[in-house]
């Protein structure tokens, strides 16, 4: 994975992003301070989202039998192709949409994560057809 030249640490973010609100034209200030909060909003929404996968993960594997499993398992794969497909626009490995945010250090992570989904994908759909066929919910011939 690439490095980054020069990291940011956490303390120095608020500065970062008020001098780049700071500098911004006049009647441009606003509108700017809008986008940032929806993305520091963003990024705490999906926070929040990626704790609550993990609580109802560990909740249905510890609690729920097997055969009940596949609406969870239905959800997070959902889920993870998309996250797949958006890892593999950034790695540039799947052409939709732009984003001229990517650096080198995200395509490289992009890509990263794109493996993991490669992986992930299939256990979890086999997990999730499993999970369906153990219910019942088919009828046999």
């Amino acid at each position: 994975m690439a490095e980054l030249p020069n990291p940011i640490t956490i303390a120095e973010c608020p500065s970062l992003v008020k001098g780049a609100l700071d500098r911004a034209p006049r009647d441009k200030k606003e509108g700017l301070a809008n986008l940032l909060f929806v993305w520091s909003f963003a990024s705490r929404i999906e926070a929040c989202y990626f704790l609550s996968m993990i609580g109802g993960s560990a909740y249905t594997l510890a609690m729920v039998k097997y055969e009940n499993m596949h609406p969870v398992l239905f959800l997070m794969f959902v889920f993870g192709f998309f996250a797949m497909c958006v890892d593999a626009n950034h790695a540039d490995w799947l052409g939709y949409g732009k984003n001229d945010m990517v650096t080198d250090a995200a395509k490289a992570g992009g890509a990263a994560f794109t493996i993991f989904w490669i992986i992930t994908l299939p256990l979890l759909g086999g997990g999730f057809v499993g999970s369906y066929l153990e219910s019942g919910k088919v009828k046999k011939a």
